[in-house]
């Protein structure tokens, strides 16, 4: 199967589940809004650049919609995957495994490889934790771009998940964390205890593979010393043990008293003056502030308004591709129909 079968098939799914329902803020259907992409550059660069975009626990490619463009505008070749379990109903993350979502981005791997030159990984929080995963077993990775790489949780309560796991096969209740109604049409609401379980294994099996790594990537990250779902610590030291020297993590921070020793870190500060914010949360860092959804005229405000800063620094981490006088292809989603 290539990746417009895998397009077409997941699709399909989606269509089954969602039917043609509207989305309340565009012309856009439900099921288009999560499903994966592949988007075909205007012109053809030289060397080919192509990236995968991989988007967190709970979400949907729509979330990485906006750095899916960012990419198309700079004439990459962008495929955008949904992980198994996601963009359908919560229910199908009580019995997806781990190994279903390292699958699915090794295929969307290999479904790229051969049209590319240039290889690059983009992921956020679990998403980039499965970037970082297949960079370790790949050494044909341009560089990796990471959003609140989730190496470990940051809750407290994440001890228990591993017995309340256990419990979830004789007591029923214990096969969910939270249960609540389905409100965001582009992420899940609902918690299952199997996916914090299955993403803790995934974590732990990653950071094992770190510690037994001396490997270096050219690393774009954005971190925020606000996250609570994540530790923004293991952030900050996978960055300094793996980046390379031409590197840069974007730390948004209220805290400037303290001294950064890495000059390749850059704190930015996450104090804004805008209504209702307290600060940059783990799921804004890659959402726009235009975002019809999430921005600041959507329905839910979940959105960094740093959001053009960042690229304009993603704009100097990428190399500089010249373009070639071939044929150039047309723009095109398979994505949306």
């Amino acid at each position: 199967m290539d990746f417009q079968d895998y397009l077409n098939a997941t699709q399909q799914l989606l269509y089954d589940v969602h039917g043609h329902r509207l989305c309340p803020w565009d012309t856009e259907t439900i099921a288009g809004l999560n499903s994966p992409q592949c988007l075909l550059p205007q012109q053809q660069r030289s060397p080919k650049p192509g990236v995968l975009l991989i988007h967190g626990l709970y979400e949907s490619p729509y979330h990485l919609r906006a750095l899916g463009d960012y990419f198309l505008a700079q004439d990459f070749l962008v495929y955008n995957v949904l992980l198994p379990g996601h963009g359908t109903h919560p229910d199908a993350l009580l019995d997806t495994q781990y190994q279903e979502w390292i699958d699915a981005v090794q295929f969307s791997v290999n479904a790229l490889r051969p049209h590319v030159d240039d290889l690059y990984l983009a992921g956020h929080s679990t998403g980039a934790l499965l970037a970082i995963q297949q960079a370790l077993r790949h050494d044909d990775i341009a560089g990796l771009i990471l959003s609140a790489p989730a190496l470990e949780i940051a809750s407290p309560f994440r001890w228990g998940v591993p017995l309340l796991q256990g419990l979830s096969h004789v007591i029923p209740q214990c096969r969910w964390l939270t249960r609540q109604t389905e409100t965001d049409l582009v992420k899940y609401s609902s918690l299952t205890c199997n996916s914090a379980y299955q993403f803790s294994q995934l974590a732990k099996q990653v950071r094992k593979d770190l510690k037994h790594c001396d490997k270096t990537w050219p690393i774009f990250m954005v971190a925020t010393q606000d996250d609570k779902t994540a530790k923004c610590e293991l952030m900050k030291t996978f960055f300094k043990q793996h980046a390379d020297e031409d590197s840069e993590m974007l730390l948004f921070t209220r805290d400037f008293t303290h001294t950064v020793q890495d000059t390749r870190i850059t704190l930015l500060d996450s104090h804004f003056e805008e209504e209702g914010f307290k600060g940059l949360s783990h799921p804004s860092l890659l959402l726009s502030p235009d975002d019809l959804h999430y921005g600041i005229h959507g329905d839910i405000k979940l959105y960094n308004p740093k959001f053009d800063h960042v690229l304009k620094r993603l704009d100097e981490f990428l190399p500089t591709y010249a373009l070639t006088k071939g044929p150039s292809l047309m723009k095109e989603s398979l994505a949306t129909l």
